[in-house]
């Protein structure tokens, strides 16, 4: 038996969710790109009509906003169980490059549109938060500043095919580490100098 759920009347189609709209627009976005997306379009998608989605998203700049909020909630973020402060930025670093380019239609929109919805703030404090583990609040602002424009800029590097910023296919995991580690090397040293 079916598990989907279905809407009241028997009309035999899932009940419209902000969820399942959100990733409508998420699959519409990396089968055809960011130009096919349109409130028209997802309803299409979703068998339904266009003003139905207006429930649960505004407009298309909503939905945006609501595609990068979906996938910031595809980044792990590792808590106190997945090793030392290093290692957990090392597994943030990491998941957020792999949902960018796991969605290359969707990654710039993704690195480079602010966190707007409710829950896309909420999660961006929950790594803001994992990031400042331990230092000050200056210290903190410091490093969210660094590793997010290291992250952004070689996701952005390798989606326009730069190789010498690690967008070849043999050298980008590599690469994107030793940089990994050359910044945490640095903002480790001063979360040591900053604790009592």
């Amino acid at each position: 038996m079916s598990s989907r759920r279905r809407v009241p009347g028997g009309t035999g189609r899932p009940r419209l969710t902000r969820e399942r709209v959100l990733d409508a627009a998420l699959a519409l976005i990396d089968r055809e790109g960011l130009g096919a997306l349109s409130m028209r379009r997802v309803a299409d998608e979703l068998d339904a009509g266009a003003m139905s989605l207006y429930r649960h998203v505004a407009s298309r700049e909503d939905l945006l906003d609501g595609v990068v909020e979906r996938l910031a909630h595809e980044i792990e973020l590792p808590g106190p169980e997945h090793g030392d402060w290093a290692q957990r930025m090392r597994t943030l670093m990491r998941s957020t490059r792999s949902v960018a380019l796991g969605h290359p239609n969707a990654a710039e929109l993704f690195v480079l549109r602010p966190l707007r919805t409710p829950a896309g703030r909420a999660r961006m404090a929950e790594g803001l938060a994992l990031i400042g583990a331990g230092l000050p609040p200056r210290e903190a602002g410091v490093a969210a500043r660094t590793l997010d424009s290291y992250v952004v800029g070689f996701i952005l590097a390798e989606l326009g095919g730069r190789p010498e910023f690690g967008g070849s296919d043999t050298g980008g995991d590599d690469e994107f580490d030793a940089g990994v580690e050359l910044i945490l090397g640095a903002l480790q040293s001063r979360r040591a100098h900053s604790s009592p």
